[in-house]
């Protein structure tokens, strides 16, 4: 590949110098290997013709599935659900906190009762905190 050619498929991909080196760009190897797998950035896709295109959506898919199956990627929903399934966990555990306290440790009403508003605090603060990361876009 000539100078020519390299400088031209770096600048489609927008792939920027790691540093300089007597005023020359120098590149991150990882950066410049994306030239020779054919890597191509998601901006480019609009630009490939259907053919590249179709390719390039099997290849990921095909990739994807490969990661699935060696138990490298986890789906959303399977995700979702045991994070639910912890956060119900923590919820009944926080509720038996002030009984235990009471029970097992003789606490007064009015500490049980100090105890469980502020369990109840925690409980709203975390989640206000994860419904704000809800409503984050994306990358932020």
């Amino acid at each position: 590949m000539d100078r020519h050619t390299l400088t031209t498929k770096i600048s489609r991909l927008r792939i920027e110098p790691a540093d300089t080196l007597k005023g020359n760009p120098r590149y991150a190897l990882g950066d410049l290997l994306r030239i020779y797998r054919g890597e191509q950035e998601q901006s480019d896709i609009g630009s490939m013709d259907a053919f590249r295109r179709k390719a390039l959506v099997q290849s990921q898919r095909e990739e994807l599935k490969l990661a699935a199956e060696r138990g490298e990627v986890i789906p959303a929903d399977e995700v979702q659900d045991e994070i639910s399934r912890v956060l119900k966990l923590v919820a009944q555990k926080l509720d038996q906190i002030p009984d235990i306290l009471e029970r097992d440790c003789g606490l007064s009403g009015r500490a049980v009762e100090i105890i469980e508003r502020e369990l109840d605090k925690l409980r709203q603060n975390l989640a206000d905190e994860l419904s704000a990361d809800d409503n984050e876009p994306e990358g932020v």
